[in-house]
């Protein structure tokens, strides 16, 4: 039935864990915040004072289908999520097409063990849709990388603006695309192109609810944001960022923490002329670094909310790891060689 069966203890594992978290989003009682968000889902609206309304509406969505116990409150977003996840894998294949099919399982395999996202498959947040819509971008964004897509752009639009509709972190992709067009040369050229510009039309329109709810209500949800982004708390600077740092591996695991920052930075001036290493990079480090700005200068950053950056991190790590990496800006055509 499987040409590779190789791949066929990963589905198991999978499958398994699959399974598991369908128990337990059954048999969990409702957290404090998801029954705050279960209540917005109870009262549909196009935003919200802490967070966009995606997370509400989909709960909407799954309780008005099947009812209003615990499964159904958490079944849309956890499956939306493993979407995600599964999205991840042909990410991996989309960037480097050279290696063997098992590292995208392997990859897969090592999402589901980081407690942050194994989390939010079960405990329903606003980091449960932004981490799927996060990956859905980051897939047409690899297309945009590898195969130089011109209609991806479109798609990778749409992919941020309902990103935007989960949580306002979204817009460090933004961020992190366009850094990455700046400093690839051999894809620079999409600046003076009209695609992107159309796909962050896209992003806006679709982010529209937020805007419209927000003018109503005298932008207090972006008030409200940036006060508690960037209020210092008591601790001094050193403490919030050993804070910071420590949140990070405890929420990524601490010996995937330790190797997702050592091989996600190894030899790191060979390989930053590689457009799907610098891609990688662009969508993860920046991202961490700066929550550890914002912690130095103001409140502590919750351990959650650099996440998903470790989506590309992880990527990145995993096959400097497993691979002989290209340093060159050719990609071979032959298998990497397993270290």
């Amino acid at each position: 039935m499987f040409k590779d069966k190789a791949i066929i203890p990963y589905m198991l594992i999978l499958g398994i864990l699959l399974l598991l978290s369908l128990i337990t989003i059954a048999k969990l009682p409702l957290g404090l915040d998801e029954a705050y968000y279960w209540y917005w889902s109870q009262h549909p609206d196009l935003s919200y004072l802490d967070h966009p309304p995606m997370i509400a509406w989909i709960m909407t969505i799954s309780t008005n289908v099947a009812g209003n116990q615990e499964f159904w409150v958490r079944s849309g977003g956890l499956l939306l999520l493993w979407g995600g996840f599964i999205l991840g894998m042909f990410t991996l294949r989309e960037l480097f097409p050279y290696i063997p099919k098992i590292l995208a399982w392997e990859y897969l395999l090592l999402l589901n063990l980081v407690p942050v996202f194994s989390g939010a498959t079960m405990i329903q947040m606003p980091d449960t849709p932004l981490l799927a819509f996060w990956l859905l971008a980051l897939y047409f964004g690899a297309k945009i990388v590898n195969k130089h897509d011109a209609k991806s752009w479109y798609v990778l639009g749409i992919a941020v603006g309902l990103g935007l509709l989960s949580k306002y972190t979204m817009v460090l992709f933004v961020m992190g695309m366009l850094l990455f067009l700046i400093l690839a040369p051999t894809h620079r050229y999409w600046l003076r192109r009209p695609e992107p510009w159309i796909g962050a039309l896209l992003a806006l329109l679709i982010w529209s609810p937020v805007w419209i709810w927000n003018l109503e209500h005298a932008w207090i949800s972006f008030k409200f944001q940036l006060h508690k982004g960037f209020t210092p708390d008591t601790n001094t600077i050193a403490e919030r960022l050993g804070i910071y740092f420590a949140t990070q591996a405890i929420v990524i695991s601490p010996l995937i923490w330790l190797s997702c920052v050592g091989y996600s930075l190894k030899k790191i001036k060979r390989r930053i002329s590689n457009p799907e290493y610098l891609y990688l990079m662009a969508l993860s480090w920046p991202i961490i670094l700066f929550f550890a700005w914002t912690t130095s200068r103001g409140a502590q950053a919750e351990a959650n909310w650099p996440a998903p950056a470790y989506l590309s991190g992880l990527m990145l790590a995993w096959i400097t790891l497993r691979c002989d990496w290209p340093t060159d800006n050719v990609i071979s055509t032959t298998e990497c060689n397993h270290q």
